[in-house]
């Protein structure tokens, strides 16, 4: 796989007329061969001490083929002609088991496959390990000069190359970098201790910013530790652009043609229809650079594409992949995913985010006498996929008279998330994406608080 970075990369030789020649022997209707290259080297400081700095190089091969109208799929961990025969031979023969109504055929169209220049980070081929230590010492001196009980600060830094090739002559590329730089802070205070946590991921280390960073992760523990429950009750809530953002995965399923397709999605027959409020409108784009997800390409080598799954409250489309498009009479969104090489492909969110509004997030409360203003969730993870209810522990700060007051943890949020999109009263102008999911700050009326089993701090 020939690449201008090829020292990033874990090092392999691909002997293309060979590997044609095993998959084109099995004798299949069309096949597919995904190929994964990815090499993350990490770093973490504890106590401002180096703890821990490696290198890990991984290689991923897929490989689906068609026979007689069904799919076949295997996959394998290396690049050699003789494995990739006998893993093509293990999904020609494992095909006759497999449902006709699983299977399309593979694109026969290259898409577009020029990489946004922002995607890859330039400085990358010269970079040494000195800087990467003195990025990650930017976070933990400023939690040292805070004296705080206990830090870490972890940087890692990914290069993924991918290359897409089928009997159809696609042979397309796709290549990416992104860093990631996170601190952890604990502080200790009249509640015991509390902890902080803040990170984001960019594709180039220049869009880091160290100090918000470890400022955000210092005032979450430092303000934790002074906190305190409050009443149960129904309360005006903001969500912070952290935690509105962590509620899109879950809700991505809901969207997912495979969940609609096999009725496992509540809103499955709702387009066309209002779910939500006018003030809300939800978008994927898989080409949007400052999401981790952008890229020319998905899994399939479906062009990837902006897609509007609310528009002002209405839903509007659903997340497709080939085959649920296929199955559901739509148009594929460029969301054919595969969550690892051995995975299979489904529809899932490229860069998922909550298109902002035009209100500084100081507004959004200005006239709020008591609310809650959520800056961490614990367990967003465990909301029910098919129904969306959820019950989630929670911490922030109480509103009082247009400004966030004291702290508070030891309480939940419960509701169910189409209920909370109907809720939303507003949304502000601060879009921040975490990983692949974005949000700004958006504000929502009657949410149920309750107390908690635990502190979210």
């Amino acid at each position: 796989m020939p690449s201008p970075y090829t020292a990033l990369l874990p090092a392999v030789d691909l002997p293309l007329d060979r590997v044609y020649d095993a998959l084109n022997a099995q004798g299949a209707d069309q096949w597919e061969l995904f190929i994964k290259l990815q090499r993350e080297r990490s770093l973490e400081l504890r106590g401002g001490a180096l703890e821990a700095r490696s290198t890990c190089d991984s290689i991923g091969v897929g490989i689906r083929l068609i026979r007689e109208g069904r799919l076949g799929l295997s996959y394998l961990s290396q690049l050699d002609p003789a494995a990739i025969s006998a893993a093509a031979q293990a999904a020609y023969t494992t095909a006759v088991y497999n449902d006709r109504e699983l299977c399309v055929g593979f694109v026969d169209t290259a898409p577009a496959t020029q990489t946004s220049a922002v995607l890859f980070d330039p400085d990358l081929n010269d970079r040494r390990d000195e800087q990467r230590l003195a990025t990650a010492r930017a976070v933990d001196q400023l939690a040292k000069s805070a004296k705080v009980a206990h830090r870490e600060v972890c940087y890692i830094e990914t290069v993924t190359q991918v290359r897409l090739l089928n009997s159809h002559g696609v042979d397309v590329e796709k290549l990416c970098s992104l860093h990631g730089l996170s601190a952890t802070i604990v502080a200790e205070g009249p509640r015991g201790e509390a902890t902080g946590w803040y990170g984001l991921d960019r594709h180039r280390l220049a869009d880091l910013d160290a100090r918000e960073i470890g400022q955000r992760a210092l005032r979450q523990a430092r303000d934790q530790s002074q906190a305190e429950p409050i009443d149960a009750g129904h309360y005006v809530a903001l969500f912070a652009p952290i935690t509105a953002a962590e509620l899109l995965e879950p809700l991505s399923a809901l969207f997912s043609g495979e969940e609609i397709a096999k009725g496992r999605s509540p809103i499955g027959d709702k387009i066309g229809t209002e779910i939500a409020s006018p003030a809300l409108t939800l978008i994927d784009d898989g080409t949007l650079d400052a999401g981790s997800a952008a890229a020319a390409f998905d899994d399939e080598a479906t062009a990837q594409q902006r897609t509007v799954l609310i528009d002002a409250g209405v839903m509007s489309n659903m997340l497709l992949d080939r085959l649920y498009a296929h199955r559901l009479g739509r148009l594929p969104t460029g969301n054919g995913c595969r969550a690892e090489h051995s995975a299979p492909i489904s529809p899932q969110a490229t860069n998922l985010f909550v298109a902002p509004g035009s209100a500084d997030p100081l507004a959004l409360i200005s006239d709020v006498r008591r609310g809650i203003y959520i800056t961490e969730l614990l367990g967003a993870e465990a909301i029910d996929p098919e129904t969306g209810d959820f019950s989630i522990g929670a911490c922030g700060y109480l509103l009082e008279n247009g400004r966030p007051g004291r702290a508070f943890r030891g309480v939940a949020i419960v509701g169910n998330l189409l209920t909370l999109m109907r809720g939303v009263q507003a949304v502000g102008n601060d879009l921040t994406f975490f990983g692949n999911y974005g949000a700004p700050s958006i504000r929502v009326e009657g949410l149920e608080l309750i107390a908690g089993d635990g502190d979210a701090g």
